[in-house]
C-alpha cells in the first residue's frame, strides 16, 4: 500500500506504509508458537540460572551492606557515593533480601529468572508475531533482547581458530 504525503516545501514524497497489527489483535498460531518457543527459552535459561553459584565474593559484601540500617537510609546514601550510581540497585538487593527469609540463593537466582520471563513477555508483545516471517525472527531478536550481543563475534573467532 503505497501513500503520499508532502513535506515543506511542496516536495512530495512517497512513503510504504506497513500494515499495522492491533493492539489487542487475537492470538493466531505463529504467536502461540512464538510464545511457545519464549516459554521453552525461559526454561532453558532458568535452568541455567537456578544451577548458576552465586559468586560470593562480589555478592558477600553488598548482602552485608544491604542488611544493615534502614532501606530508605541504604537508597540515600547511593545518591552520595563518588564511585557509581546505582540506588535501585541497592533498593532491589535489600528488598529480594528482606523477603527471602535467609534463603537468599533461591530467592536471588529465582527473581532473575522472572526478571529475564518479564523481559521474554515483553519482547514477544513487542514484536507481536503475526506471520510466519515474523515468527521466524524471533530466535533471531530474543537472545539479542537478553544481552547474548556478542555471540556473533565469539563465534567467527572459534571459527577462525579451527581453520587453521
Amino acid at each position: 500500500m503505497r501513500a503520499r504525503r508532502s513535506i515543506a516545501g511542496g516536495a512530495a514524497t512517497s512513503v510504504i506504509v506497513a500494515e499495522a497489527v492491533p493492539a489487542r489483535a487475537p492470538m493466531n498460531r505463529w504467536t502461540a508458537w512464538s510464545f511457545a518457543y519464549g516459554a521453552l527459552v525461559v526454561f532453558g535459561m532458568g535452568c541455567f540460572l537456578l544451577d548458576l553459584p552465586i559468586q560470593v565474593s562480589d555478592s558477600y559484601g553488598n548482602l552485608v551492606q544491604a542488611s544493615s540500617g534502614s532501606f530508605a537510609n541504604l537508597v540515600s546514601q547511593q545518591f552520595h557515593t563518588r564511585a557509581f550510581l546505582r540506588p535501585l540497585l541497592w533498593a532491589h538487593i535489600r528488598l529480594v533480601h528482606d523477603l527471602s527469609g535467609g534463603h537468599y540463593y533461591e530467592w536471588f537466582r529465582g527473581w532473575h529468572v522472572g526478571q529475564f520471563a518479564v523481559l521474554t513477555v515483553l519482547f514477544l508483545r513487542l514484536v507481536r508475531p503475526m506471520r510466519l516471517v515474523d515468527a521466524a525472527a524471533i530466535p533471531i531478536g530474543s537472545p539479542r533482547s537478553s544481552g547474548c550481543t556478542r555471540s556473533r563475534a565469539r563465534f567467527a573467532k572459534r571459527f577462525r581458530s579451527t581453520r587453521s
